[in-house]
């Protein structure tokens, strides 16, 4: 992630559109990344270098026939969206989104492209849905999956991103079950895994073109893993409070996983133990209740270890003359409001907040690109809080130097590519990335144990062909024994 996939494709793009034979070129992204496309063309490119169609919002609503105009054989067949003739108006050089090209994979197919590319090509990793058929349909002559993490679960995931690009290079997907995607997930070092594993990459890897950070001669600055280089300064000690909720939430799991259904199988409601467990690391209160915004912020500390362990680091960040940013991931909405409410007052700023309600089309009022450019203007400390979900792709934030794992995700892939918003190419200071992670002496927190499982994840993913996989409930039964 951050290493210039996007400059690249569109720099190949550049190269072909100037033959005299060039067929159309097809871009697919999540729509939060077509505005990005459009700025690298915009900075790296003479104007003109193509004509840029972008189908997707008000220009897509443009191009598409009315219903009423659409042959009653095929409304009765429940075909209800096409684009008008001509929609493509002499453009060569078409951005759209996988939503548009799902819904409306009849007309695209009607095209022929000379290249098509899926940016974030994990969005077509799933065998049988609508979106990777769609974009399997096309008729390109050439294809490119790109991603940063082209095997998030399993390999699975790399045959269906295979079966995109060269139909039929790895065979059936029952076939490679067989014979790569078992042994090679046995992951025991014997011959069949060896040999399964050796077989594989011969047949895949003439046609990847993997960047890391690590093998590159580029000038980085240095990334400051704190939960590696100095865990005690992310260590929280657990509160006597939330020792007592912690004791009552497995207690009534325990409770809940003896009784058993009206089938007569056994219940273990262990997911909604986690959840649970996971809400009164980040900010303990009674389950349902939302957080109490009238109370000062000295006594939300009190109650809450790991916001009172955020507000002496920024208190130290921002006492810097050196004008520290400051990027704070989360999932949980109201977490993000609580954070802006304390963070806000306590500062003196109105902290943004980029989640899923944000809109994605810079020309809106409120709209993520907005937020970001306020951020990284704004003279002086500053926080922005995301959700690593809406946000763990397509944005550059280079200004901020400091990422914050308030919560972690269940996937380190997914962690990673929230921390390289800031640690991509364009980052001119070292970025200390910090996981704050309750803890207690005598007994193994939810946190502590979900950072164990990251770490581990994170080593075999390493190697693309081990994958990531998201932390499985099953890997917390350990969290039992809390006195």
């Amino acid at each position: 992630m951050g290493l210039g996939k996007t400059l690249q494709l569109l720099t190949f793009i550049a190269w072909y559109l100037q033959k005299p034979d060039a067929k159309p070129v097809l871009i697919v992204a999540p729509v939060s990344l077509l505005e990005n496309w459009q700025r690298e063309m915009e900075k790296f490119f003479a104007p003109g270098f193509a004509r840029v169609l972008t189908l997707y919002g008000e220009v897509l609503a443009s191009k598409k026939v009315a219903r009423p105009l659409i042959d009653q054989a095929l409304l009765d067949q429940g075909m209800t969206r096409f684009l008008e003739a001509g929609w493509m108006d002499g453009a060569n050089l078409v951005l759209t989104t996988y939503e548009t090209m799902r819904d409306l994979s009849i007309s695209l197919g009607t095209q022929t492209w000379g290249i098509m590319v899926c940016d974030e090509a994990q969005k077509i990793k799933t065998p049988g849905t609508l979106v990777t058929d769609a974009a399997k349909v096309q008729k390109a002559l050439f294809k490119i999956a790109c991603t940063g993490t082209p095997v998030e679960n399993s390999l699975t995931d790399l045959w269906c991103l295979f079966d995109f690009v060269q139909p039929g290079l790895l065979g059936p997907l029952n076939v490679f079950g067989t014979k790569y995607r078992r042994p090679i997930e046995m992951r025991d070092g014997d011959q069949a895994q060896i040999e399964a594993l050796k077989d594989l990459k011969a047949i895949v890897e003439p046609q990847i073109l993997r960047r890391t950070k690590q093998e590159l001669a580029i000038d980085l600055p240095r990334k400051i893993e704190f939960n590696i280089e100095q865990p005690e300064l992310v260590r929280i000690p657990v509160s006597s409070e939330q020792r007592r909720m912690y004791n009552q939430i497995v207690q009534q799991y325990k409770q809940a996983a003896q009784t058993t259904s009206p089938s007569g199988k056994r219940l273990n409601p262990i997911l909604g133990m986690l959840h649970r467990l996971r809400t009164v690391c980040a900010d303990p209160r009674p389950e349902g209740a939302q957080p109490d915004l009238t109370l000062p912020l000295d006594e939300y500390r009190r109650r809450s270890p790991k916001i009172d362990w955020l507000i002496r680091l920024l208190d130290s960040l921002s006492s810097r003359a050196s004008g520290e940013k400051v990027l704070i991931f989360t999932e949980f909405l109201e977490m993000q409001r609580t954070l802006q409410h304390y963070v806000g007052q306590r500062y003196k700023l109105r902290p943004k907040i980029i989640n899923g309600a944000v809109k994605t089309d810079s020309r809106a009022p409120e709209s993520r690109q907005k937020y970001i450019d306020e951020f990284q203007s704004h003279s002086g400390f500053n926080v922005l809080i995301l959700s690593p979900i809406a946000a763990g792709f397509g944005l550059n934030i280079q200004a901020a130097n400091h990422v914050i794992h308030f919560t972690r995700p269940w996937n380190p892939a997914k962690e990673d590519q929230a921390t390289d918003r800031a640690y991509r190419i364009g980052q001119t200071r070292d970025v200390s990335v910090y996981c704050p992670t309750i803890v207690a002496e005598d007994f193994l927190t939810f946190e502590e144990k979900l950072d164990q499982l990251l770490s581990q994840k994170r080593g075999l993913a390493n190697d693309m062909y081990n994958g990531t996989f998201d932390v499985a409930a099953e890997e917390f039964e350990d969290l039992l024994n809390v006195q």
